[in-house]
């Protein structure tokens, strides 16, 4: 998988993810660097994966995992049907 990292403010910028399936779950790892050089870590979980919904939670490292910012970033994506204009 790749991924633009928005995160770090780098528009443009690819990571490469390393993802695998766990149950009903899948996770994902993605690393990168900080613009001063340290290496950052995401540990990436999709879950209550669902026809038209899912969720997706990060934890952050920005020392190379001694630390983490639990649920960084969650994300509840739901999709909507799409209605003609005017009705």
């Amino acid at each position: 998988m790749r991924s633009v990292d928005q995160l770090g403010g780098q528009t443009g910028h690819w990571s490469d993810l390393v993802g695998t399936k766990k149950g009903q779950e899948i996770h994902a790892e993605q690393r990168g660097r900080t613009p001063d050089g340290r290496t950052t870590i995401l540990k990436i979980r999709y879950f209550d994966i669902q026809p038209n919904h899912f969720s997706w939670v990060a934890d952050r490292s920005e020392d190379g995992g001694v630390t983490w910012a639990r649920e960084y970033v969650r994300i509840e994506a739901t999709r909507h049907v799409a209605t003609p204009a005017g009705q």
